[in-house]
């Protein structure tokens, strides 16, 4: 019987070192310790010695989640997440213990009580061990993050699977076909949560493409109105070319005039080529951005050459990955007098480029580098997010993002491009 005590209170030890690692917390040897302990032995004694029935050990579970409670506060998610992570984590680890066990004890003739004994020391052992290398409190804080509802249904399942385990266990033995098949549930019950998951993740997803059109219409339909007034007064323009014969006297003069002219109807129809991109989200936020950027006088080059923006990268992520560049050039170019800026969008059929450029001092690499990093700015606020952001995403969904010094017409320039290969966004995961 000591010995039985003794492997007991060996395994209480290793639920409760399972727990706080969990919640990433140090064991505290206190009066809530050491009532865990001894409730859990006087209940595991009393069914022993046959003054309790045996489904009575389930009350354990109950009284570790109280304890929880007590210990790190009463969170209610982080209380439910923990419990059945340890639950998890113990049952894998003592059937791994379990077998070691057995092997060691057929090959020294132990008795079943020294076996357990032994079981539950290799268990304590590689919590220890297991304390060391795995942060399971990450595990643990993600979890809580997520859609409750889910996790919820999966922690639920879990606790049912579990308590299965126990019964056919403990109560009735369990043949290898039952364990299978729980493992087989507990397997389902997996890619149940994960399909949810990625469900809710589709649906976050088309909400806001859903929004990005919302938001993008009204500005759409402000670039669409001021090309229909510019094609009213086509033929007015025309006219006014064609009477130029007639005004000046010579040929030099009516070309200077007439290229004049045309350069002011240029630069008046200078956003008509946005509706080349043949998506409304992005022109719409386009025109929105060169609108902001001609208000703050910076002087905008732009071209575009694509077909239908078709790639596996959501529009409106798109849309956030355009406006991080056009930003980052705006907030540069503010501080300075010569305001020059450059957005090319170039598509093909395997490939999309987006390439924003500002006029800028030379940087060097150790300072490039520095401008991806969370929190970099040249004006020393905290704002330099945009470009971390995107290189977060540029793993994400597979693209390239190169950022170098460029020379144009004898000055610097500050270049970000991003290359988009479709067939490669086409297949990030859900």
């Amino acid at each position: 019987m000591v010995i039985e005590n003794i492997a007991l209170l060996v395994e209480v030890f290793a639920v409760i070192w399972c727990i706080h690692l969990c919640y990433g917390e140090k064991i505290k040897c206190d009066w809530k310790t050491l009532a865990l302990v001894i409730i859990d032995i006087v209940i595991m004694n009393l069914i022993n010695y046959e003054y309790l029935p045996k489904w009575m050990s389930s009350v354990i579970y109950p009284i570790i989640a109280i304890y929880c409670g007590f210990r790190f506060g009463w969170n209610i998610r982080k209380i439910i997440v923990n419990n059945v992570l340890y639950l998890i984590l113990m049952s894998i680890l003592q059937m791994l213990c379990l077998s070691i066990a057995s092997i060691i004890s057929m090959l020294s003739n132990t008795s079943e009580n020294g076996m357990i004994l032994m079981t539950n020391i290799i268990l304590l052992l590689v919590m220890v061990l297991i304390s060391r290398f795995v942060e399971m409190r990450k595990f643990s804080d993600y979890l809580c993050k997520k859609e409750i509802v889910p996790y919820l249904i999966f922690m639920f399942g879990c606790i049912v699977i579990f308590i299965c385990m126990y019964m056919f266990k403990h109560l009735g033995g369990m043949y290898f076909g039952e364990y299978i098949l729980l493992c087989i549930c507990l397997l389902l019950l997996c890619i149940v949560t994960i399909s949810w998951e990625k469900y809710k993740i589709k649906s976050t997803d088309s909400e806001a493409e859903l929004n990005a059109y919302k938001l993008y219409e009204e500005s759409y339909k402000n670039l669409i109105n001021e090309i229909r007034i510019r094609q009213h007064e086509f033929n007015n323009h025309i006219n006014a070319i064609y009477n130029m014969s007639s005004i000046y006297r010579t040929y030099e003069e009516l070309v200077e005039n007439q290229k004049k002219y045309c350069e002011e109807l240029e630069s008046d129809n200078r956003y008509g080529q946005l509706l080349k991109l043949g998506n409304t989200v992005v022109i719409g936020f386009l025109y929105g951005k060169l609108l902001e950027a001609e208000r703050k006088n910076i002087n905008v080059i732009y071209e575009v050459r694509c077909m239908m923006l078709e790639t596996g990268i959501p529009m409106y992520k798109l849309v956030e990955i355009l406006g991080n560049l056009i930003n980052n050039a705006i907030d540069a170019l503010e501080s300075q007098e010569d305001k020059k800026m450059k957005i090319v969008i170039i598509e093909d059929s395997s490939t999309l480029k987006l390439i924003v450029s500002n006029l800028s001092d030379y940087k060097q690499p150790e300072e490039i580098a520095r401008m991806f990093k969370r929190g970099y700015s040249s004006k020393g606020s905290m704002r330099g997010i945009g470009l971390y952001s995107l290189k977060r995403m540029s793993t994400l969904y597979r693209f390239d993002l190169i950022c170098c010094n460029e020379m144009y017409d004898g000055r610097n320039w500050i270049t970000f491009t991003i290359n988009i290969n479709k067939s490669a966004s086409n297949n990030v995961p859900a």
